[in-house]
């Protein structure tokens, strides 16, 4: 069997040298957003979302014909 070495295929850029823990402040990303910041981006795609569903409804081009004969 081959001996598995720890990150030796990974870019140079994404390995973690030792000594350095894999949660740093840098690497942590999205999850170190406030609940307030993550509330405010979640309503604003909500309401884009409403927008976009409202601006469909108009648009008489897409509107199948109801009427029946």
């Amino acid at each position: 069997m081959p001996v598995r070495v720890p990150q030796a295929s990974i870019a140079p850029q994404l390995r973690v040298q030792r000594g350095q823990s894999e949660a740093s402040p840098e690497a942590a990303g999205p999850s170190m957003r406030s609940p307030e910041a993550t509330r405010s981006m979640l309503l604003s795609m909500q309401h884009g979302w409403q927008r976009g569903r409202l601006d469909d409804l108009g648009d008489s081009d897409n509107v199948p014909d109801d009427t029946t004969d």
